[in-house]
């Protein structure tokens, strides 16, 4: 459970991040989304 607390703090603090009170949740705009998954996936490697 902290684990994914922690990364709703990074998600929210990303920058272009914004919470949709429609949809309850964090949402980043397409190019935001694309190099944050990016970024991800290199440090994953």
């Amino acid at each position: 459970m902290e684990e994914e607390a922690t990364e709703i703090v990074k998600l929210k603090d990303l920058s272009g991040a914004r919470w949709d009170e429609d949809k309850s949740m964090i949402v980043l705009d397409h190019e935001h989304y694309t190099n944050h998954v990016k970024k991800w996936l290199i440090l994953k490697k």
